[in-house]
């Protein structure tokens, strides 16, 4: 699988900006997350309550995709 392939949004099927992790433990798109905790208290994985709303960068997938995106272009 390659990189573009694994960091495709869930929802937007893109290729993430700004990755971070939400309280479900899964790494979302931040635009698209904030998103859907303006409206949502649960997880858009699983459907479960969120203990929280906080946003934790994940800049390791972070740099996974500047380096991707710099050899793509």
């Amino acid at each position: 699988m390659s990189l573009k392939v694994s960091v495709v949004l869930f929802v937007m099927q893109d290729v993430m900006d700004d990755p971070c992790v939400a309280a479900d433990g899964y790494t979302y798109d931040r635009k698209a997350i904030d998103k859907w905790l303006q409206e949502n208290d649960n997880s858009p994985m699983t459907n479960m309550a969120l203990p929280h709303k906080h946003l934790i960068p994940n800049y390791t997938l972070l740099s996974a995709i500047l380096e991707w995106k710099s050899r793509e272009s």
